[in-house]
């Protein structure tokens, strides 16, 4: 399913430069649903690389500027999530606080194995890097 995702992600990908923050981070952001058997199934190192791959399918399609590919995951939802904003909006599009964190700290988040979740400390885990 990564693999159909990746190559779904790769005819569709259009990436917007707007002056606008929430309009680019909407307009360039794109969700994937995982259930709880997904993500026993595919194991940590399966999803990091697919998000490896998505920042690399980004970072091929973007315009000519410093940008911002950025992921997370929405508990709620149960949906992976990434997207790009322009680097000169020094900052990113989310009306919760937020925790940037390393990759492997977000995917901790996904599977469970941290011991104090968003809910607990009201900041969601965002895995951001400039590209």
């Amino acid at each position: 399913m990564l693999n159909n995702w990746l190559n779904e992600l790769k005819n569709k990908i259009v990436i917007i430069n707007s002056t606008e923050l929430n309009n680019e981070a909407h307009e360039n952001m794109y969700t994937f649903g995982i259930s709880e058997r997904d993500i026993k199934d595919w194991g940590t190192e399966s999803i990091n690389q697919f998000i490896i791959e998505c920042r690399d399918l980004y970072l091929s399609k973007k315009p000519n500027i410093p940008m911002i590919f950025y992921s997370w995951f929405d508990n709620q939802a149960g949906q992976l999530r990434i997207s790009m904003v322009s680097s000169s909006h020094n900052k990113l599009p989310f009306g919760s606080r937020i925790q940037e964190c390393e990759l492997g700290e977000m995917l901790d988040n996904i599977y469970g194995t941290e011991d104090i979740s968003f809910f607990k400390k009201r900041k969601l885990k965002v895995w951001c890097t400039e590209i």
